[in-house]
């Protein structure tokens, strides 16, 4: 019987300890990061679409011999 109540006295200390060490959920990225990767991505198509549209519709058109 004191086993189990040794025992017990260690859970609650335990779960004393584990409410203080709780960590609320963790965000890496913020306004400014989520902008700068929107950002980039909508210039590298819209620079990958200006290349394309020179190749195909510019003067340096793609000649097969």
């Amino acid at each position: 019987m004191q086993k189990l109540s040794q025992s017990r006295a260690m859970l609650d200390a335990i779960g004393g300890i584990r409410t203080l060490l709780k960590w609320e959920s963790l965000r890496a990225d913020n306004f400014v990061f989520r902008l700068h990767y929107k950002v980039s991505f909508a210039f590298l198509l819209l620079c990958s679409f200006i290349v394309t549209a020179k190749q195909y519709v510019g003067k340096s058109r793609v000649e097969i011999y």
